[in-house]
């Protein structure tokens, strides 16, 4: 793979004067990835031949770091040995060239565990950390564990722990009592076992409480849009750390005075106060810059502040290569932006200075990885020196700007120190409006008049609203002399309707029946925009629609209202049988309406079909168009539950061909299950049908509850224990033992 890879590349060797494998910071990591699997020594003699020629292959801090990670940690360990597996998931066995293997385990838990491999080996693996194992387990170390103040003349217990040299225990703990003398004082306990030794230096006396104690970070000001994570710093009455489990998350709304406090169990009170102050101004805009070196007229050190991100910086080729603001006065700086170009330095230093540095400091030492870096500085300092320690190309090192936010030590604590925009939301839509304000504040955080400017891009400001113009980003700025803010705005596509549906699209309805219709509209995403129902009622016989309409988009639905002795009730409903001639042959294809399909049950007498009409119905007629292999003698039985079925029709001399169907006059015959018996055939094959229609005067009304009349309190009192109150449709029906139907006028429903 690594042979193809580098015999196919597009581009120079690694050592190519440009346009090289070690150029490029991904596919020259990804080749170098694949030479170190099979041969990781000479991958490290390539990274490092990179890392001093300053190529990006090295100097990338992340694609460059996972590959030396990679390559030195196959030199040292091997790759993974998939032939020796483990019990638990984070845990893997490595195998050098040489034939040694080392044992791995993350365990991501509280306890130590034991982890077992394949071919045999077992490991104690302490909690919380990454353990390597390459030699068995000796007794390397001792640990006593306890408090480290006790009372005067009082019995304590300690833990003594036996430890192996990679932190896990190698027998049981042994506990010790220490009887604590009466006088105060400090006391170094010993514990000695095998040949080796531990001590714990224990203070007696009384018990540590919190003496004293301060609200950190120690921040003065505060700027708007930030936030803070305060903790307690605190000592006990010996000058040790005490700990509190206290943290605070404070994020202002406003500028002006504000207080951060914390009240113990006891009624202690810490307070730090803060001033919170607008966004903090650039105090590096446009000051005095000066750098060891320029790569040329084009990319001067007077572009490294001056407000312009199409203008930068750029340093000669090389290492080391520097450049400082002097902002004027001695200022508090909370933060720095750094806006790098592709030529980025992957490790430089940073300081701030009341004088002038005479040489580089490199106390406080970064990575990046280029882009827009912000770094959190809180120092006090007039010069902001930054140094290219290392670059991530071979050019030098370039930056399009260098931002100081803060707060400068002189001026006029009364005069307007910055601006704030207030706004009623971050994201909106194409045509909604963003409403503002705009306010003035001084160093106190105090409110000041002013009289912003105000300037856009991405929308147009009419008053104190802003409408975007375009969807992506609109920039609201405002400005009073020197002194300029910005807020973003988030400006998203607008909903709207790109298609409308009703559903059903189409129904065969009997008179005097309803259809509930769904309406529903969907967005240029596809998401639902709008859903309702609708419900029609067939109240006349014949065609017609269902016309929506909405958002400029139309659909309709057709509903065709027949009489119920028109309406094929088993239409397109469940059906099931004793059987089929095969898996084409089932149930449902006697009731599709298709002329083309059938059911064709086994080769044998006795065959059925059952279809299930969703309610119950009152029937009085069917149709059976029978296929060539027909039943001569069949039975119609209906039923209302599906579990008892009565025998309705019973014909003996089929012929046949359109079969149709009366039932007896003189009764209702209610049903939900229409059951077709196949007694004998007339061939050898099975009983086979085209389809089976199935044809009544009207549905037969759901009881909503079983009432006994006598105890209904609005019945009229009635023998009979037996009746139901029906109600279906606004009207009341009355069902009698024998599961007759009565209007409340005596007649039978239906007729």
């Amino acid at each position: 793979d690594y042979t193809q890879m580098y015999d196919k590349k597009e581009v120079g060797n690694y050592e190519a004067a440009q346009k090289g494998l070690g150029d490029e910071s991904g596919l020259g990591n990804v080749c170098l990835s694949y030479l170190a699997l099979f041969d990781p020594d000479s991958a490290a003699c390539v990274w490092d031949r990179m890392d001093r020629m300053g190529k990006a292959l090295a100097k990338n801090a992340d694609t460059g770091g996972i590959t030396y990670m990679l390559t030195h940690g196959l030199r040292a360990y091997g790759a993974q040995n998939h032939a020796i597996t483990a019990d638990y998931p984070l845990a893997a066995a490595y195998t050098t060239p040489a034939g040694k293997t080392t044992y791995m385990v993350y365990n991501a838990g509280e306890q130590e565990i034991t982890v077992g491999f394949s071919d045999g080996k077992q490991w104690r693996a302490p909690a919380g950390r990454l353990s390597l194992f390459d030699a068995s387990p000796v007794l390397t170390s001792l640990v006593l564990e306890g408090d480290g103040v006790v009372l005067p003349s009082s019995s304590n217990r300690y833990t003594l722990r036996f430890l192996d040299q990679y932190g896990a225990a190698m027998r049981s703990d042994s506990t010790l009592l220490f009887a604590a003398p009466a006088q105060a004082g400090d006391t170094l306990l010993r514990a000695v076992y095998g040949g080796l030794e531990t001590t714990l230096r224990v203070r007696i006396g009384a018990l540590p409480y919190m003496a004293n104690a301060t609200i950190v970070p120690a921040i003065d000001y505060l700027a708007l849009g930030n936030s803070v994570d305060f903790s307690l710093s605190a000592t006990d009455q010996y000058g040790e750390p005490f700990a509190v489990d206290w943290h605070y998350r404070y994020a202002p709304s406003a500028p002006g005075k504000d207080t951060i406090r914390y009240q113990a169990a006891d009624g202690t009170r810490i307070e730090r106060g803060l001033t919170i102050l607008p966004p903090y101004p650039n105090l590096a805009l446009g000051k005095a810059a000066t750098a060891s070196s320029e790569e040329n007229a084009g990319t001067q050190v007077k572009n490294i502040n001056d407000g312009d991100t199409g203008s930068r910086w750029g340093s000669a080729h090389h290492d080391g290569e520097y450049v400082t603001i002097d902002l004027g006065q001695s200022c508090y700086i909370d933060y720095v932006v750094l806006r790098w170009e592709a030529a980025y330095a992957n490790r430089f230093s940073l300081s701030l200075t009341e004088t002038r540095p005479a040489s580089v400091d490199s106390s406080a030492v970064y990575t990046s990885s280029g882009g827009v870096q912000t770094l959190s500085v809180g120092k006090q300092g007039r010069y902001l020196q930054l140094c290219g320690l290392s670059r991530a190309t071979q050019y030098g090192t370039s930056l399009y700007e260098i931002e100081a936010y803060g707060i400068p030590s002189a001026g006029d604590l009364d005069a307007l120190f910055g601006l704030a925009i207030y706004a009623d939301r971050e994201v909106l839509t194409m045509g909604e409006q963003v409403h503002f304000s705009v306010r003035g504040y001084n160093m106190r955080g105090e409110e000041i008049a002013c009289t912003p400017v105000l300037t856009a891009t991405g929308g147009s400001i009419a008053g104190n609203t802003l409408s975007p113009t375009a969807i992506g980003t609109a920039v609201l700025t405002a400005t009073v002399g020197k002194t300029t803010v910005s807020r973003s705005f988030t400006v998203m596509e607008s909903e709207v309707i790109t298609s409308a549906a009703v559903s059903p699209k189409e129904v065969t309805l009997p008179l005097g029946e309803s259809q509930v219709f769904t309406i529903s509209a969907l967005n240029q995403f596809g998401y639902t925009e709008a859903e309702s129902s609708e419900l029609y009622e067939g109240t006349t016989v014949g065609d017609h629609q269902l016309i929506l309409s909405l958002g400029g988009y139309q659909d309709t639905a057709t509903i065709h209202v027949v009489a119920y002795s028109e309406m094929n009730l088993a239409l397109g409903k469940p059906a099931t049988c004793s059987g089929s001639e095969w898996g084409g042959t089932d149930g449902s294809a006697a009731v599709d309406g298709d002329m083309n399909t059938r059911w064709s049950s086994r080769f044998q007498d006795g065959e059925w079909l059952t279809v299930d009409l969703g309610d119950a119905y009152y029937l009085t007629n069917m149709r059976i168009y029978w296929q060539d292999a027909f039943a001569t003698r069949y039975t119609i039985l209906l039923s209302e539950d599906g579990v008892d079925y009565e025998a309705v029709y019973t014909r003996t001399d089929n012929p046949g061909g359109k079969d149709e169907i009366t039932l007896p006059a003189g009764r209702q015959y209610p049903a939900r299950f229409v059951r077709l018996l196949c007694h004998e055939r007339n061939t050898g094959y099975g009983s086979s049908l085209w389809e089976l229609e199935v044809f009544g005067s009207g549905k037969v009304p759901s009881p909503t509850t079983d009432l006994d009349a006598t105890h209904h309190p609005d019945a009229i009192n009635h023998p009979h224990k037996a009746v139901q109150l029906l109600y279906r449709d606004g009207h009341i029906y009355i069902l009698t033992p024998d599961r007759k139907v009565y209007t409340l006028t005596g007649r039978l429903a239906g007729e």
